[in-house]
């Protein structure tokens, strides 16, 4: 970063934004329409270009709701990371709609990698979604299910039941014992 907040290096092409201590941009510098970062990404995703990837993707992020569409597109995008990036962009915009929830909670269930699924299950214990436990449970009861992503299906539990499981001693066998207990 240099003296400015603004991220150094090679950019390729695409505009820098001042930002914080974690790298996260400000988002009131993304000026453009939703339809601009979203063709931004797809171009990203294609070029294996990581700048202009992560640009539209934040720049979505800052489109808000104007950009749920075009997230809940990328969830059907051939590509696992750009299916990825559709649920962490939803997630982080705390998109609620009932509708979006099925297709994260579908996508979930034909996740292609770890990653898929991990940022997956992120994005749907940040929007606590309830309909989205018998899906999480069955990957905690699963012995079958890889310990990664075993550990995010708990910490996605614990945020829809606004418990720590993944706090406690034990998390996996606190987990099932509250899924048994609430009939999920």
């Amino acid at each position: 970063m240099d003296g400015s907040g603004r991220a150094s290096g090679d950019t390729g092409g695409v505009e820098q934004h001042p930002v914080d201590s974690r790298g996260r941009p400000d988002l009131r510098t993304f000026h453009r329409s939703a339809e601009f970062y979203a063709q931004l990404h797809l171009e990203g995703v294609e070029e294996f270009d990581f700048h202009k990837r992560v640009e539209g993707q934040w720049g979505l992020i800052a489109r808000g709701k104007d950009a749920v569409a075009h997230l809940v597109n990328l969830l059907h995008h051939p590509d696992p990371e750009a299916r990825a990036d559709g649920a962490a962009g939803l997630a982080q915009i705390g998109e609620t709609d009932p509708a979006v929830q099925s297709t994260l909670i579908a996508t979930l269930e034909h996740a292609a990698t770890h990653e898929e699924r991990d940022t997956l299950l992120q994005a749907l214990g940040q929007m606590r979604s309830r309909a989205a436990l018998p899906a999480i449970a069955r990957l905690i009861r699963s012995d079958a299910t890889d310990g990664d992503t075993q550990a995010m299906a708990i910490e996605a539990l614990g945020k829809i039941a606004r418990k720590g499981f993944d706090k406690r001693p034990g998390p996996r066998a606190a987990a099932l014992e509250y899924l048994a207990r609430s009939g999920a």
